[in-house]
């Protein structure tokens, strides 16, 4: 839940969804990202739009993604994508250990997913 709304929100910092001193509009095509990723790899996942209050930024807290257990793997799923893709066009250090750290995640939970969200966390970040 914090390894998702960090990294989210690091690709925002490093212009990955556009410029990173608009947030609201870096949201709204980051959800637009990731409904095209669920639809390019035939995932279902019951994930709301990614907002200021979804990620706890409206309060003093750290920021948080809460989802369920399924929707949180395909979430960070489609991270570790966007995340090995952004560090392949960058020479910022942040994204490759991003890259490292989200890619690890994912595979130490790929056994656990269903047959269908396996395949996809699998198949990312095979570059």
């Amino acid at each position: 839940m914090y390894l998702n709304a960090g990294a989210l929100l690091l690709l925002i910092r490093t212009g990955t969804f556009g410029p990173h001193n608009a947030l609201d509009a870096a949201l709204v095509q980051a959800t637009q990202n990731f409904k095209a990723w669920r639809r390019l790899h035939k995932v279902r996942a019951a994930v709301p739009a990614f907002t200021r209050s979804r990620l706890g930024l409206t309060s003093d807290e750290p920021a948080t993604m809460k989802l369920k257990a399924y929707n949180g793997r395909v979430c960070t799923a489609w991270l570790a994508d966007v995340a090995c893709k952004a560090a392949a066009a960058s020479q910022d250090a942040g994204l490759h250990q991003l890259t490292a750290t989200v890619s690890r995640a994912r595979r130490s939970r790929a056994r656990a997913c269903a047959p269908l969200a396996a395949r996809v966390l699998i198949g990312v970040c095979s570059m």
